[in-house]
Formats: structure tokens, C-alpha cells, sequence
């Protein structure tokens, strides 16, 4: 194992939380080490969707009637693309690191913070 992996490697919650101060405080420092807490606490913010319509000649255009350059969509696509990425980083953390059992509890959560949350609260 390399040593960037060892460094963000978090031993399992254990099945009976007799491991929760020490997992917990190893989760908020492994993901703050990628720089993602933000979404550990649900302080970061997915990009606003983008609403727009093609024509029949392929201009896009916003339902505000403007028209949208194509750099314009790939540069909302980019974001939506890297807040997503960091979402599943800290959800992947999340879930390698709990048994299956509490996996099954959480896995229909609808962010990594409030994935972390119930976890919390579990424990």
C-alpha cells in the first residue's frame, strides 16, 4: 500500500460504535485532507441547473429567451461534474468504512452530509 493511501485509510466503525470518537475524528481528517468538508457538512453547494432548449438548428437557449454559448453549457456541465465527483469521494469513504448493516440504513441518503448526519445520529 502506498503511502498516500495509508494516509487517508480509515479502520471500520465498529458494529457497536465502540470505535466512534476515534472513527470520527479519522472520517473528518481523511476528507479534510481532499479538501472536501464542505461536503461532509452540507455546506457545499450543487451548481444551479441549467434550463435550457435546443432549437431545430441547435442553439441553446436559457427559458429566459437568452441564447447560450456552447462554453457556457460545458462550463456548467464541468461544475456539475466536479461537485458530483466530490460528493461520491466522501460518500466512498463513508461507506467503505461502515458495515454492511449500517450501509443498508444509509445508502438511500441523499448527500454525503446527510449520509454523515445519520451516521451521527447512530452512533
Amino acid at each position: 500500500m502506498s503511502s498516500t493511501a495509508s494516509t487517508f485509510s480509515v479502520p471500520k466503525l465498529a458494529k457497536d460504535g465502540s470505535n466512534w470518537v476515534t472513527y470520527k475524528s479519522r472520517v473528518a481528517v481523511a476528507v479534510g485532507a481532499r479538501g472536501l468538508t464542505r461536503h461532509l457538512s452540507g455546506t457545499a453547494r450543487k451548481p444551479d441547473p441549467l434550463e435550457y432548449t435546443r432549437d431545430s438548428n441547435g442553439i441553446a437557449t436559457k427559458t429566459d429567451g437568452t441564447t447560450l454559448k456552447e462554453e457556457d453549457i460545458e462550463t456548467y456541465e464541468t461544475k456539475l461534474d466536479e461537485y458530483t465527483q466530490k460528493e461520491c469521494l466522501v460518500i466512498q469513504q463513508l461507506f467503505s468504512t461502515v458495515h454492511d448493516e449500517t450501509l443498508i440504513q444509509i445508502q438511500d441518503k441523499s448527500s454525503a452530509a446527510t449520509i454523515w448526519l445519520t451516521i451521527c445520529h447512530m452512533y
